[in-house]
Order: C-alpha cells, then structure tokens, then sequence
C-alpha cells in the first residue's frame, strides 16, 4: 500500500515538470532578438552531461544571431531535456546577451515540431514586426 500511494504522489509531480505556459506565436517573435532556422552540424557533451550543439543558418528570419549554436541537458539529468543529433534542423529563437538552451519548455525546438504551418506563423509575424 506504501508504494501505491508514493507512486501516486511521484507521478503527478513527473506530469507537471515541465509546465510551460502557453505564449503565443506573436509574443515569442517579439520576445526575441533573432530567428533563424539552422542544422545541427557538431554535438559534443561534456563531463557536466550538457551537451553543445555547433548549427548552421539554413535561413534568416529575424535579427542577426551572435551564435550558431545552443546547449541542451541529456536525458538522463533533466526530466524536460530534449535529444538532439547532427543533421536536424532546429528553429532558434534567442536574445543578445544570453545563450540559447533548448528544453522542453524553450522556444527552440526542433523543426517538426513546429511543421511547416508552424514555421509559416513565425515568417509572417516577424515580417509583420519589420514593417
């Protein structure tokens, strides 16, 4: 019985970890600096388990990044990590002065996520904000 009902105040608190609220497409392009779609070209983790990730820009779409890169957590330190691997493409969103991490919860996320409807939103509110 003990172990029914602390699997059933540890699941709960598994769910709800990664709680992200629910910003919408016009608020995420105007809380950024830049945007750019980029392919993951060089992974490599350290001894801390984060992992850093060297991108190339395939497309511009707001601003000009001062990195092509981003860091995440591995699986197994984070319950709100998120794989990466060399030739996936990522939407990047990130602002001057601070490093991109990408996380359940972060606004980069790789491409499929966003699918082409969703890449398409974030194009035409950026567009939107230049002129």
């Amino acid at each position: 019985m003990r172990i029914l009902i602390a699997l059933l105040l540890y699941i709960p608190a598994i769910a709800f970890a990664c709680y992200c609220g629910s910003a919408t497409v016009e608020e995420r392009v105007a809380e950024s600096d830049f945007i750019y779609v980029g392919t993951v070209v060089n992974s490599y983790t350290d001894n801390e388990k984060v992992i850093y990730n060297t991108l190339v820009a395939d497309e511009l779409i707001k601003g000009n990044p001062v990195s092509l890169s981003f860091t995440n957590e591995t699986l197994e330190t984070s319950l709100c990590a998120q794989s990466t691997s060399v030739g996936v493409r990522y939407l990047v969103f990130g602002n001057y002065g601070s490093s991109v991490h990408l996380s359940s919860c972060s606004y980069t996320q790789a491409l499929p996520i966003y699918g082409s409807e969703g890449l398409a939103s974030v194009r035409e509110a950026a567009n939107k904000r230049v002129n």
